[in-house]
């Protein structure tokens, strides 16, 4: 709630994705989408911010699932590299499935 009062104005586009697709606070629309709950993120929610607001899970299941947030190199083979130290604090929930493949091997 830190700041809720002027998020418009005071939230970074970050910090609007996460707090809207996470707390459905600070949405830039007041449109709520629900979805199933058998899908474990709403794709729909932080889209225009999708870049630096999502975590690397959602941008890989939302890719995979629904065409949205998908990165360059998203369907690139073996041939993907990663930087295994950036992120590294939040490792657990930040990397995606493949990034920790690559860099746990």
């Amino acid at each position: 709630d830190a700041g809720f009062s002027n998020w418009r104005a005071g939230w970074s586009p970050g910090k609007k994705a996460w707090c809207c697709s996470h707390r459905s606070r600070g949405c830039e629309t007041t449109e709520v989408v629900v979805h199933a709950a058998s899908e474990p993120f709403d794709c729909d929610a932080g889209l225009a911010y999708w870049h630096d607001g999502w975590s690397h899970a959602k941008k890989d299941w939302c890719c995979q699932h629904h065409s949205k947030g998908c990165e360059e190199t998203a369907h690139q083979t073996s041939a993907t590299t990663y930087d295994c130290t950036a992120g590294y604090a939040n490792r657990v929930h930040g990397w995606s499935p493949s990034k920790k493949e690559w860099c746990c091997q």
